[in-house]
This record gives C-alpha cells, sequence and structure tokens, in this order.
C-alpha cells in the first residue's frame, strides 16, 4: 500500500497538493465510517475495554510502520533528486 500511495503522490504535477487531494471519495467514504463506528462503539461500550486496547495498539502500530516506510521513501526521492 505504502508503495501505491508513494507512486500516486509522485505522479501530481504540482509541488505542492491541498489535503483532500490525496484522498479519492471512497477513500473519504471509508474513513468517514470507521470514525462514525469507531465513536459509536466506544460511547456505547459495544466491545470490553481490553478489545478495544488491543484494537489500538494493533492500529497505532500498523500506522507507525507504514509512517517509517513513507519516511524511508522520502529520503530515498530527495536523495535520487541531489
Amino acid at each position: 500500500m505504502v508503495l501505491k500511495h508513494t507512486k500516486r503522490i509522485q505522479s501530481f504535477l504540482e509541488p505542492k497538493q491541498y489535503a483532500w487531494k490525496f484522498f479519492d471519495r471512497k477513500s473519504f467514504f471509508i474513513m468517514f465510517f470507521m470514525i462514525t463506528f469507531g465513536i459509536a462503539i466506544r460511547s456505547l461500550q459495544l466491545l470490553p475495554e481490553e478489545i478495544i486496547a488491543i484494537f489500538y495498539s494493533g492500529l497505532g502500530a500498523a500506522l507507525f510502520l507504514a509512517g517509517i516506510q513513507f519516511f524511508h521513501s522520502f529520503l530515498v526521492e530527495m536523495k535520487e533528486e541531489a
């Protein structure tokens, strides 16, 4: 996924982009429902705290690793431009 999104971002012609151009409609739709259902699950206490903690730990680890990969792609791109 990181390589797919890196290629898509690099294909932009303008050097700076607005945040809403990074995602397509499908992505915004998915984010809206994930946030809505996440808030609903927490506020209605539909899952035990232990399950939520495990989920947050896994999600945080995945986002952290993706961030490292994006940063690595950025460093490689900067090195190639130099």
